[in-house]
């Protein structure tokens, strides 16, 4: 049995990720909760009886494969765990003026339908995805898969030369303009680069390795949702012996002489550890729990973050067949309301994600009803902290409810809700500790980016470790387990 004793701070995918490969490692892991139960914004929210529970935020999943490999890097097979549900579909397109188009799996047979709808060349179309999943599996070997922080590892010629040819400096936005002229189809590709939560137009062309991801290795559905996922990975975190504590908030990471001993629970207990591990918020974990000014710990020049999110989820007692499980409603000027959103202006119309889970999984059709999640892309808190009154959020509930409406051809939409919820920008604040409401944490601009990033290792503290969203190598829920896994391979380095 190993002897080293590592505490993680925060219950996210993250932090039970690290966790899980720290205990099949040998490690003991104690791992502290601040909410009722695990899982940060992946986690479920409860409805009354006997309605489904909603997946709180994250739905779509990006490289499925990803998720089953956490179980089987650590000898357990995933399918005891959770069971996925191939989608025939990957999205499902409603445009402003009434149009839409669905993208099929493997849907190069479809050509003619794509070439009807976009007047585009769809081999052109295929050669974009190929070109750019090639630099996804690239970016991958090079950046996304590997600690930056020693730069002695990455700063040779080879590592360079290879960084150069994949011209990252070429924002995403540009490289989808250059390739189509159609609107509509770029506003399609332009969407999937902003999961970031930054504007195409100020992230570099690797991020349009999203749509090639999801268009060559597919989405898959987990039975359940997200919050099956996380159950699945709280119940190998327990098989696995790790200690698991929720509703036991940290006050702060303990030091002394720039070494990491513990944590100091917010009841006033101390807890020793030889390592700790925080995947909480970046800028909560230097601000409260290390009681740091961010001034010195900024990632090069800037502090940028992301946007922020409006969730508003419903249980109807309809079922709605024109939708599909991912659906995208998409407005003339797109990529203008992204810009705007950056900007601290709030469009008064806006595209839409809209996640609905009943059209594939049972799971979710429960008393005799159906659950739609429909998220919008804000701005975060950093514009207008007080924007959010009980005014505000009643008119972004009509106009998702309007978009709703026409895009499903239902008129009055309300009379058939029987449960709802809704989430905001201050309540990321609040109960996930997100600095400014952002929902995706530090912008992955050009300056907070790779090497400029903050890394996984604290470069003034010894034995304590970053993992998270907004920690190298980034956001989105597969790259934040792939920064997990990084953050274990060197804690087990760094102790060899």
């Amino acid at each position: 049995m190993n002897p080293y004793h590592v505490i993680i701070i925060g219950g996210g995918i993250s932090g039970l990720c690290c966790g899980l490969r720290l205990l099949h490692a040998g490690y003991k892991v104690s791992l502290y909760e601040k909410c009722p139960k695990v899982g940060g914004v992946t986690q479920s929210l409860s409805t009354p009886s006997p309605y489904a529970d909603y997946d709180s935020f994250a739905s779509i999943r990006i490289h499925p494969h990803v998720y089953r490999q956490v179980f089987t890097d650590i000898g357990l097979n995933p399918h005891d765990y959770f069971s996925e549900i191939e989608l025939d579909e990957l999205y499902r397109l409603f445009y402003e003026d009434g149009s839409s188009f669905t993208f099929i799996k493997n849907g190069f047979s479809k050509s003619s339908d794509f070439e009807s709808f976009y007047k585009e060349s769809f081999t052109h179309y295929h050669d974009f995805i190929n070109t750019f999943y090639k630099k996804y599996l690239s970016a991958h070997e090079l950046i996304l898969s590997r600690s930056l922080t020693d730069l002695g590892d990455v700063m040779n010629f080879d590592t360079l030369s290879h960084f150069i040819k994949l011209n990252p400096l070429i924002s995403a936005a540009s490289a989808i303009k250059q390739r189509f002229r159609n609107p509509k189809l770029r506003d399609f590709l332009l969407f999937q680069c902003y999961y970031m939560g930054f504007p195409p137009s100020h992230l570099s062309q690797l991020y349009a390795t999203i749509p090639a991801c999801s268009e060559v290795l597919g989405l898959t559905h987990i039975k359940g949702g997200m919050g099956a996922y996380v159950h699945a990975l709280e119940k190998a975190f327990i098989t696995l012996k790790g200690q698991l504590y929720c509703d036991a908030p940290i006050k702060r990471i303990v030091t002394h002489h720039h070494h990491a001993y513990g944590v100091l629970t917010e009841s006033g207990e101390f807890k020793k550890a030889d390592i700790v591990v925080s995947s909480v918020d970046y800028h909560f974990a230097l601000t409260k729990l290390l009681g740091r000014s961010i001034l010195f710990q900024k990632p090069l020049l800037s502090f940028q973050m992301t946007c922020s999110v409006f969730m508003l989820r419903l249980t109807l007692s309809i079922h709605l067949p024109k939708l599909s499980t991912h659906n995208l409603y998409l407005i003339q000027d797109t990529e203008k309301v992204f810009e705007a959103v950056a900007h601290g202006i709030m469009p008064l119309k806006f595209p839409m994600y809209l996640y609905y889970p009943s059209s594939i999984d049972d799971t979710f059709n429960k008393g005799n009803c159906t659950t739609l999640n429909i998220m919008v892309r804000v701005p975060n808190l950093s514009f207008n902290a007080t924007y959010w009154t009980p005014k505000t959020i009643a008119h972004m509930r009509f106009l998702c409810l309007k978009h709703l409406e026409d895009l499903v051809g239902i008129k009055s939409i309300t009379s058939y809700i029987v449960h709802e919820s809704i989430s905001t920008p201050s309540d990321l604040a609040q109960k996930f500790n997100y600095y400014q409401g952002a929902a995706f944490g530090l912008a992955p601009s050009y300056l907070q980016n790779a090497w400029l990033k903050p890394q996984p290792t604290c470069s003034f503290i010894d034995n304590l470790y970053f993992t998270g969203s907004s920690i190298h190598p980034g956001n989105g829920i597969s790259i934040v387990m792939e920064g997990a896994k990084i953050v274990s391979h060197l804690i087990q380095y760094n102790l060899v």
